[in-house]
């Protein structure tokens, strides 16, 4: 093998029993050619940057990692995407209530029908998933201290702030984890404030079973 391969760590153990046998650890074939690095991102950054001449990857992932490395790198280009691989590798969502499974299974043939599958799908790709993640987990980090100290009226003037100031922002519901209820609840320019109420929690809906969706 004359190009530098980048694949994820253990993938010659979970694709192709062919992959695995040129790839696994100690076989005459694996040469320092073929890298298995843990960090997906750090993957993606030697193949960007021309360290690697191939990785081996879901592609899903691939477009997640050149969205977000499209401006450090200046990503413009077109990559040849080769399934070498021809089974897929399914994943599946077990259900404790299998009522639960049989609404969730009929809302996702609507989503993939009227088109809403592909742009959730794009939303997340695209990154934008991504700052969403970043602006919950900084609200979180505020909300804090006065989740503890019951400062609702502060709290709530400052996440009006970050309502005022992203427009995608319309709505922010605060948790308090210690006693699985709504602390309060942001809504664009109104505030209203629920007393504390049981909070639905997807442990109850989620569990590990044998049922495929």
């Amino acid at each position: 093998m004359d190009k530098t391969v980048v694949a994820w760590v253990g993938a010659n153990q979970v694709l192709s029993p062919r992959f695995h046998e040129l790839f696994r650890k100690g076989a005459p074939t694996r040469t320092d050619k073929y890298k298995e690095i843990g960090n997906q991102k750090e993957q993606h950054r030697a193949f960007f940057t021309e360290q690697a001449q191939a990785i081996v990857v879901d592609k899903t992932i691939f477009d997640w990692q050149k969205y977000n490395f499209k401006e450090q790198f200046s990503i413009d280009e077109a990559y040849d995407i080769h399934t070498i691989f021809p089974e897929k590798t399914y994943y599946y969502v077990a259900f404790k209530d299998k009522k639960i499974r049989d609404e969730f299974n009929k809302a996702l043939d609507t989503f993939k029908k009227n088109g809403t599958y592909k742009d959730v799908y794009k939303h997340y790709v695209e990154g934008r998933i991504k700052l969403q993640l970043e602006i919950t987990n900084l609200i979180t980090q505020i909300s804090a201290p006065y989740i503890f100290d019951e400062k609702r009226d502060a709290l709530e003037k400052i996440l009006q702030a970050f309502i005022k100031g992203i427009p995608s922002l319309h709505t922010v519901d605060v948790y308090d984890d210690s006693t699985n209820s709504l602390f309060l609840q942001v809504v664009q320019n109104d505030f209203v404030h629920k007393e504390k109420q049981p909070a639905k929690s997807l442990k109850t809906v989620f569990t590990v079973g044998q049922e495929p969706l």
